[in-house]
């Protein structure tokens, strides 16, 4: 379902003044150092061809296999494939099929017979993605902006268009996002947004051994970075508060951390 899915975002706040308009900044490598609250070791290193797409990302640290995601890129397609000590893992195949501009607009897992449709807006930032499973429709997930281009929330539904959780945002002020994917080589995505998320809160609307509908919190998670002297972000940590239960919460825990070290 939609909430199984993990949603690429980074966005700005209307409030915000804008960021800096300088060169895009293209992350050589990314280190995960926290995952799931607890010490983590792994890096992934980006390579990218003459026209600054990805091409390969390899991956090592905590995984003791050689592990290499590379992209081909067709007319109007890009082939994703996964390698563990050079061999394909075909389950972890993915293809996408490009609209007009160059951006995803069918991606087809051959893991799990699912199929993503993506729209965008007239400014190509994504406007919402809908879930199909076996052919058939399996929820969608809309996605609010104001003036077009800044992300205000997102939420997902049911395929019968019971709305299943709804995500809202804020942003840092004056500050640039150099971690998307534009910075990844991985624009056919859509447009990221300028500033840095600051703040994501998840309101669920069938919160687990609740009533079906009723609306309440399910997490906060919480970004704090560093910047290097011409602004570029060179490390974010993530604190995120559960909400077990309506009016209990856990206390903020660091849930993930990165390092990012530009070409």
């Amino acid at each position: 379902m939609v909430g199984a899915i993990t949603l690429l975002f980074f966005s700005a706040c209307k409030k915000d003044k804008a960021a800096p308009d300088v060169p895009l900044a293209k992350i050589k490598t990314s280190n995960r150092t926290v995952f799931s609250g607890v010490p983590y070791d792994l890096t992934e290193e980006f390579i990218y061809d003459d026209e600054g797409r990805v091409k390969e990302i390899k991956q090592y640290g905590m995984n003791t296999a050689s592990i290499s995601k590379r992209y081909t890129y067709v007319i109007n397609q890009v082939y994703y494939r996964y390698y563990v000590t050079g061999a394909e893992q075909t389950t972890h195949a993915v293809d996408y099929k490009l609209n007009s501009a160059g951006l995803v607009q069918e991606v087809l897992s051959a893991s799990n017979n699912q199929k993503l449709v993506y729209e965008y807006n007239n400014l190509k930032y994504l406007k919402k993605v809908n879930y199909f499973q076996n052919g058939l429709p399996d929820g969608y997930v809309l996605y609010s902006y104001s003036n077009e281009n800044t992300l205000d929330s997102i939420s997902g539904y049911f395929n019968d268009n019971t709305k299943a959780y709804v995500s809202i945002y804020a942003y840092e002020s004056g500050k640039r996002n150099t971690t998307g994917n534009e910075n990844k080589g991985l624009g056919m995505f859509g447009k990221d947004q300028q500033l840095p998320l600051k703040k994501e809160t998840r309101i669920v609307y069938n919160f687990p051994g609740g009533v079906f509908g009723v609306r309440l919190k399910f997490f906060e998670n919480v970004s704090e970075y560093t910047y290097s002297a011409i602004g570029n972000i060179k490390t974010a940590a993530i604190s995120r508060t559960d909400f077990t239960a309506a009016g209990t919460a856990s206390q903020p825990y660091i849930s993930a951390a990165f390092e990012y070290v530009y070409e």
